[in-house]
């Protein structure tokens, strides 16, 4: 004779993570700069990317690729945070989100601020203008205006 055994399990939890990591699907998270104003006539996401790439006579000044790097393992456990809150039982990723982006704006400040990026220091003639020799750190504009956005993903149907 066979012994029978049931058994019934509660997957509530499981389909509640799941269900909120496929909302996290829907959701879009960005730091560095945007279409906001500068002075020049430019927007701080145009003189971001003049700076990173450089243009005319300004040398390729990476920051926002070493800002990418150095966030790197710091990116990976706020992940890891992400999901196991959603794993706790939170239908709501967002204070997370918020979280991750201002982590990455502020990693960007940081590696303006401690110059590590390539080409870190400007023209003698330029820094006999402005006093000091730092690439990047002349009105803080480009430091003061990074941020993050978290939006809908295009085509998500959210």
């Amino acid at each position: 004779m066979r012994t029978k055994f049931k058994s019934h399990q509660d997957l509530s939890a499981v389909e509640n993570f799941y269900n909120s990591v496929q909302q996290l699907d829907k959701k879009q998270i960005s730091y560095g700069y945007y279409d906001d104003p500068h002075y020049s006539g430019l927007n701080t996401a145009t003189l971001a990317a003049i700076h990173e790439q450089g243009w005319n006579n300004l040398p390729a000044r990476t920051f926002i690729t070493s800002a990418a790097v150095s966030f790197q393992k710091d990116l990976e456990k706020l992940q890891k945070e992400l999901f196991g809150t959603l794993a706790s039982g939170s239908n709501n990723p967002t204070p997370m989100l918020k979280k991750i982006g201002k982590a990455g704006a502020e990693k960007i400040k940081f590696v303006i601020d401690s110059g590590l990026f390539p080409h870190n220091t400007v023209s003698d003639a330029w820094a006999d203008v402005k006093g000091f020799s730092a690439a990047m750190y002349h009105y803080g504009d480009l430091r003061d205006s990074t941020t993050y956005k978290i939006s809908n993903r295009r085509g998500s149907g959210a």
